[in-house]
């Protein structure tokens, strides 16, 4: 017959296995319960990554400059030529394209564009046709519309004076252009960018998640500078 110290021994023995037995139970449940979790927004991540757009515009013909095109003959415009496309495996919402012109103090100008669904194209119907010729505008600017032209537009984008970018400055503005954004969510929410830069020496297109960045600021202008713009032939 067990003792009375004995008896207490075994019920402290058999408390102490249930313990960490049921603390074992615990750990496991927790274990398994964090496995689920991160197996459900493993999941929940390929199938929005499933559905993600990725928007962008073809290099223009002939050179990159020639994809955003001023005219002021009968309302100040830009003419943006593509093609855009959706290349990703979901549709573009919220579009919209944002031009920024860093030689003027980061100004952008910003025109909204119907969705765009996986797989879609737009501006891939020929371009306006004009009268110009090698003749009336001389070759080499002949040479730089044809490009252009040869392209596809997908938005004229009509403009107005701003502050910091009044009449004088959007004459200025046809060849000052430096980035193109395009923004657009998914079908989730999440907000994505393509960034387009005219500078040869990065490349053409570059794909983020979340917001376009900030642009970088302007240089401090020195005081003895005639004008707060300074573009190559306006001095």
């Amino acid at each position: 017959m067990l003792t009375h110290n004995q008896l207490n021994w075994g019920l402290l023995i058999v408390g102490a296995l249930t313990a960490v037995g049921t603390i074992g139970l615990a750990m496991a449940t927790f274990w398994m319960a964090k496995k689920t979790r991160d197996l459900a927004v493993q999941e929940e991540r390929h199938h929005q990554d499933g559905a993600m757009p990725i928007c962008l515009l073809d290099e223009a013909v002939g050179s990159r400059g020639n994809t955003v095109e001023f005219e002021s003959q009968t309302a100040f415009q830009y003419r943006i030529y593509g093609p855009l496309r959706n290349i990703g495996h979901g549709p573009a919402l919220n579009l919209r394209l944002v031009l920024r012109f860093p030689t003027f103090n980061n100004h952008e100008v910003i025109y909204d564009l119907d969705p765009l669904g996986a797989g879609e194209v737009r501006g891939a119907e020929p371009a306006t046709t004009t009268a110009w010729d090698s003749e009336s505008v001389g070759a080499d600017v002949y040479g730089n519309l044809l490009a252009a032209h040869d392209g596809r537009r997908i938005a004229v984008i009509p403009i107005a004076p701003a502050p910091g970018f009044n009449d004088t400055t959007i004459k200025m503005s046809q060849d000052a252009w430096g980035d193109i954004f395009l923004e657009y969510t998914d079908i989730f929410g999440n907000h994505f960018y393509t960034h387009h830069t005219k500078n040869r020496q990065h490349q053409w297109m570059q794909f983020g998640k979340g917001s376009r960045p900030d642009p970088i600021a302007a240089p401090v202008i020195p005081s003895g500078n005639k004008s707060a713009f300074s573009v190559p032939g306006f001095e």
